[in-house]
């Protein structure tokens, strides 16, 4: 009796903790292992946009040429650079006056045996008009004298000494002047400009420098030396066949615009024109 007490209590415990292991042996098979979650993204701030590069500062400011400068020599002469002209026979409304292009002082200084000398003419081409040019030593002997008619004028013209001229002795002051008789009919119509010039020795170690030197360096050294007639007439040399090179350009600016020495403003944006053939 007392066995069977204990069986009553003991068999549906029993029963019920094998049907326990059992079921959870099923679901241990029967469910899939859970797969781990991927990790979260993180929120990252977004990617900036590439700045371009930015330039050094050699390149944002690239190294400029050497701009040209004018020393002036400190020399002057009695002269007229500029005409004053009579009555209305040689007034050109709008244009500059006759002018010589050389510097405020009225004297200039070369190296060169025969020099050119420039003028700005603001006459109408005119065989008619009568161009004088004459050039004499300091013991007013007549060096070169020649008459010219105006062709392809208004501009800058130039007039060079012929090979037959006498060239011009160093460290002598010579004299010149350029008349232009406005009517013919009537000769004391006529505009005039007259100034100096001194052909100059260089120094042994200045000679070898320049024999080194060539195109604008070589204007930028006669510039520096205070050579005007050679500076002037390479710079025009030179621009002749360069009429769109910018920096020669802004060298004629700087020369005929440096100032209170030269101050040739009214004819910078003349153009050079070929007159003159003696007659």
């Amino acid at each position: 009796m007392k066995w069977r007490l204990i069986l009553i209590f003991i068999l549906p415990l029993a029963v019920g903790i094998f049907f326990n292991i059992e079921a959870s042996a099923w679901l241990t098979v029967q469910t899939p292992p859970r797969q781990p979650s991927p990790p979260r993204r993180q929120s990252s701030p977004s990617t900036p946009q590439r700045q371009p590069r930015q330039p050094s500062a050699e390149t944002r400011n690239p190294p400029t040429a050497t701009r040209l400068s004018f020393t002036l020599p400190p020399k002057g002469a009695p002269g007229n650079r500029e005409g004053a002209s009579g009555r209305g026979y040689c007034t050109v409304l709008g244009k500059a006056p006759l002018t010589a292009l050389i510097p405020g002082t009225n004297i200039g200084l070369t190296i060169a045996e025969r020099p050119t000398f420039w003028f700005y003419v603001p006459y109408q081409s005119n065989p008619r008009s009568l161009v004088e040019f004459s050039l004499t030593d300091d013991r007013e002997n007549t060096v070169y004298k020649a008459s010219f008619q105006l062709t392809a004028t208004p501009g800058i013209v130039g007039i060079n000494l012929p090979q037959k001229t006498p060239g011009l002795e160093i460290s002598k002051i010579y004299r010149w002047k350029l008349k232009i008789i406005c009517a013919p009919e009537n000769p004391r119509e006529f505009e005039s400009v007259d100034g100096a010039i001194e052909r100059v020795r260089l120094e042994e170690n200045l000679k070898q420098k320049i024999e080194g030197v060539k195109g604008r360096d070589r204007i930028l050294f006669y510039a520096a030396n205070g050579l005007w007639y050679d500076t002037l007439t390479n710079l025009i040399e030179l621009r002749r066949p360069n009429p769109q090179d910018v920096q020669l350009a802004q060298d004629w600016e700087d020369l005929l615009r440096q100032s209170p020495d030269i101050a040739l403003d009214k004819i910078v944006a003349e153009p050079v024109v070929n007159c003159c053939t003696p007659k």
